[in-house]
This record gives C-alpha cells, structure tokens and sequence, in this order.
C-alpha cells in the first residue's frame, strides 16, 4: 500500500465507477462490526469480504482498516473516506429509486432507531408482518434512550416521541402518545391501588433512574388540573426494559401508553391506576434522513412505523 496517499472525492468517484459493491460490502463491515457479521448479513463467506476489502484498498492504494475476523478498526484514511462513500451511496440509491421502479418484492436493509419506550410486540407486529410478506427485505432495529444522529449512525429511519432531535431529517407525525399509571394484577392482589394520588407516596413506583432520584410524577386530570404527586418505591433503573418487566412482574406501578394498558387490561394482565389522572400527551413521529423516503423499501418500512405508532395511542 502507497503510505500517506491522500483520498480525494475525485478518486472516489473513479473507484466508484467499477467497485460499489466492494464498497457497500465495506460500509456493511463498519456498520456490523466485524468481517463475519458483514457475511451473515450479505450472505457472504468471511473470505469473500475480505477479498472485497482487499480490492478496494489495491484500487485506492490506501489501507483502509486494521482488521481480523471479529474485529475492525478503520484506519484515519478509511474513517475520512466511509464518510464521503455514505453520501455518495445514499444519491445512489435515491437515484436508482427514482429511475428504476422496483421490481417484484421490496429488498435490500433498512436501518432504524426506536425509542426504547416503544419496544413492544404490539408495536412490532407491523413490522414483522411486512418481512413475511417480504422475504429479501431485511430491517435492523436499534432501541435508544438518547437522541441519534441518522446520517452519522447510518440510520434511514427514526420513530421518536417529543421534539425532532434530528438536524436536517425529515419528521412526519403519526400519533400522539398518552402514558397512564398501571399494575400487575399480582401487585394489585398483594397491596391494593391507591384511590387518591398522594397515596402513590406508599406505593412501590417504578422510577426512573437519573442523576437526581425521580421523587414525584407530574399528572394531569380530565380537565388539565396539574398535580406533582411524590411517589415510592424501591426499585429504579436506567433500562426502560427492566422497568416494563418489572411491572408485568408485579413489582410495582409503573408508566405505559394508554393503548397498551387497555390491552393488557382486556388480557386481565394489568389493571390500570387511578384512571383520572394521566401524564401529558406527547407526539410521536416517523423521522427519516433526507431523501431516503424515494426509496421504495424505506417508505414501505416508514408506512409500518407508522402503523406502529397508532397502537400507542
């Protein structure tokens, strides 16, 4: 390899010309990880990818990573020149997109961030039902407490309750989200339910770990009366999936979308908590990164999000 070879958009265009597929197979090792998780996603043999890798850096005179089988570790050139092949791939597929219709069956991955709250099988029934009808298709979910950047993590897609934390995405709303107090129907036979807020101060409440102690919940009546109710409990976590199964547990009372409760309630698994009092709604959106919704398999997975979302309400 030539040492100090500096990487222009220029020699990128050229090397494009003649290699995308060595260079999505690239963008497919960072994003996986590892050489090995590159092949099972693209259906490769380990030596395959790594023989792709090895003719785009030839191509490039440049050495793009430090790597081994599990491990990969870009190289200064290759961080510089992931970053300039990302755009130029995406203006590739939004292109393809545009001028070739797609064919037969959606195909390809899409990449989503969720936020962690919304990590239901209800939620994610639509999006299993458009893989069934889908059989190249293949979608990658990444929960997340904390905003992402969908250009920097290689995301599509985003569906996020509040304010669009995303610089430059596109957002769409979908639903309006409302959390309402709930228990395990266990917890309810062992310690009753509180028939007045400020009993919530005897209870065990599920709380939220933050760097200061979660001591009160803000509740709204029908009418937009705002109380500061203090809570109890014993138990907290900074994983909002620790939380949820720790209510179906019947560890305590914690905090669900008013759609869920309602069906878990039908189901005789939760019973919901002082019903008059709720905390405010919130708008949850589909965000998706520019131009992504031109392709066919990004908007067919923006559509089931949406769908999603619905069930929150």
């Amino acid at each position: 390899m030539k040492r100090g070879y500096t990487i222009t958009e220029k020699g990128i265009v050229s090397v494009m010309l003649d290699s995308l597929d060595d260079i999505r197979t690239f963008l497919r090792v960072i994003d996986e990880g590892s050489l090995s998780g590159a092949a099972r996603m693209l259906r490769m043999s380990v030596n395959g990818v790594s023989r792709r890798l090895a003719q785009l850096e030839q191509k490039l005179g440049a050495s793009l990573a430090q790597r081994t089988t599990r491990r990969f570790v870009l190289t200064e050139e290759g961080r510089r020149f992931s970053v300039r092949c990302r755009r130029i791939v995406a203006e590739v597929d939004e292109a393809e997109a545009e001028f070739a219709p797609q064919v037969g069956g959606l195909r390809g991955v899409v990449r989503v961030a969720v936020n962690q709250e919304f990590m239901t099988e209800a939620t994610l029934r639509p999006v299993a039902n458009l893989l069934e009808k889908n059989a190249e298709l293949a979608i990658q979910i990444f929960a997340r407490n904390q905003p992402v950047d969908l250009i920097a993590d290689n995301l599509d897609l985003a569906l996020w309750p509040g304010e669009v934390p995303f610089q430059g995405a596109v957002a769409k709303r979908v639903a309006s989200s409302e959390w309402v107090m709930a228990a395990a129907k266990s917890y309810v036979e062992r310690f009753g339910q509180p028939k007045r807020v400020e009993e919530l101060a005897r209870h065990e409440c599920l709380r939220v770990m933050r760097r200061t102690p979660e001591t009160h919940w803000i509740l709204r009546d029908a009418r937009g009366r705002e109380v500061s109710a203090e809570i109890g409990g014993r138990f907290e976590s900074d994983d909002k999936a620790a939380l949820v199964a720790a209510l179906y547990l019947g560890m305590g009372i914690g905090l669900r979308s008013r759609g869920e409760v309602q069906r878990e309630a039908a189901a005789g698994r939760l019973i919901r908590i002082l019903p008059r009092w709720q905390f405010a709604k919130i708008n949850v959106s589909v965000i998706s990164a520019p131009g992504r919704l031109k392709i066919p398999r990004v908007r067919a997975v923006a559509d089931a999000l949406a769908e999603a979302a619905a069930l929150l309400e």
